[in-house]
């Protein structure tokens, strides 16, 4: 049933196997630079515009957010910034220029299909500029990436197309993926097999198994190798004394689909991993305890936001836990379409991906005169119900509670 169908598209330069990353662990390593060596490093790296956050405990990492950018403009802040007409203002004349051609470019509404093209090329070159220039001070730092975030907010408010190569840097910039090593991910992935490999590979080939498009750009192996190497991974990391306990829990094959069909899969590993450990490390836990607390607030913002709502669906015995689960673990990437995740994506990195809580609230309130009419939506499952033969309707009541009916049909999903 959740076969993934054979494609010829491949993206460029994109190898199923291992070599392209062996190829890369040879020809791009890194040396290792002093972080305050700033006259000798190469302008803008991933490494620099984050120096504070270097080996930093994830306890620690807030604060020192908010010593990078102001509060209002922190991806911990409790809201997005306010929208401002003028750019945010840099300490270099030549920085100033590119900040004001990139957002002045965001106010373009492009009318055909060539024009968005032209405007995505033009965004895109004005943001390769930015990052070119040398970032020697923390203002220059703060500058570049509150214009950043504040341009990914922008295109998602007006529907604005992203290119996928500018977002990749962009998302691995407002996440602070720090470096990614080939040889690292190498030497993980052909330690083969993790512990949790079985549970893996239950869960890949149902991964957004109905869109197409994603299915003919990502291969189950991808997802294979990534989830068992951010196990051992993790299990390299957590011996000891580590606060947080990491390894594979179901959803998170669809946490890290969007990184594979947005980048390749040695940067798509990094920022997962970095998205897990550093901004939902509460997600991932054997208990999943940030997921349930994150639920329970879901309820607390709704009684607040729309009381009348929260009593109806409360009436009817519906607690964020029983239809909010599997969006507050995926951040909502379980919920098609997966072009309209990857833009939602884009305002949490920029901002936090906290706010995905109160974009399932904003979504119910959209929806709140259907969910509201209970009478027309007990009709129609009163009909529904009267359509079904009586063996699928007793095995419907029967696998809440009844054990031999859970394993018949637990086993028969699990088959397929």
């Amino acid at each position: 049933m959740f076969a993934r169908p054979k494609s010829s598209w491949r993206r460029p330069g994109h190898k199923p196997s291992l070599d392209c990353l062996r190829e890369r662990a040879r020809t791009t390593a890194t040396p290792k630079t002093d972080s305050n060596d700033v006259e000798n490093q190469a302008p803008f790296t991933l490494s620099r515009i984050r120096a504070e956050w270097t080996d930093s405990p994830v306890s620690q990492l807030p604060n020192q957010c908010r010593s990078l950018t102001s509060a209002a403009n922190s991806p911990f802040s409790a809201a997005p910034p306010a929208l401002h007409a003028s750019p945010p203002v840099g300490t270099s004349g030549t920085l100033e220029a590119r900040i004001a051609r990139l957002m002045a470019s965001t106010l373009d509404l492009p009318n055909t299909h060539s024009d968005l093209v032209a405007l995505a090329r033009e965004q895109s070159a004005c943001i390769r500029a930015i990052l070119a220039l040398p970032h020697r001070t923390d203002q220059q730092r703060q500058t570049t990436l509150r214009t950043l975030r504040h341009f990914m907010y922008q295109q998602f408010e007006r529907g604005q197309f992203i290119d996928h190569e500018i977002r990749s840097v962009l998302w691995k910039l407002t996440l602070a993926v720090e470096s990614v090593s080939a040889a690292d991910y190498i030497r993980w992935v052909e330690m083969g097999p993790s512990s949790l490999a079985v549970k893996i590979k239950h869960d890949t080939p149902r991964t957004l198994a109905t869109d197409e498009d994603f299915l003919g750009r990502v291969e189950e192996d991808q997802l294979c190798r990534v989830l068992n190497a951010f196990v051992w991974k993790s299990e390299e990391q957590t011996h000891g004394t580590a606060q947080f306990q990491f390894a594979y829990v179901p959803g998170m094959n669809v946490l890290a689909a969007p990184f594979l069909y947005i980048m390749d899969e040695l940067d798509a590993f990094y920022a997962l991993n970095t998205l897990l450990h550093r901004h939902c490390p509460t997600y991932v836990q054997p208990t999943l305890i940030g997921v349930h607390a994150g639920l329970t607030l879901l309820d607390m913002c709704l009684k607040y936001l729309d009381y009348p709502l929260y009593l109806a669906l409360r009436g009817k015995g519906l607690r964020a836990e029983l239809y909010a689960f599997p969006a507050v673990l995926t951040l909502s990437a379980g919920t098609p379409p997966l072009q309209q995740v990857i833009r939602l994506w884009d305002f949490y990195f920029a901002y936090g991906v906290h706010l995905n809580v109160v974009c399932i609230v904003a979504q119910l309130i959209g929806i709140r005169d259907t969910l509201m009419s209970s009478a027309s939506l007990v009709r129609k499952t009163t009909k529904l119900v009267s359509h079904l033969p009586k063996n699928l309707f007793d095995s419907l009541v029967y696998h809440t509670y009844d054990l031999e009916t859970a394993r018949q049909f637990g086993n028969k999903a699990m088959q397929r």
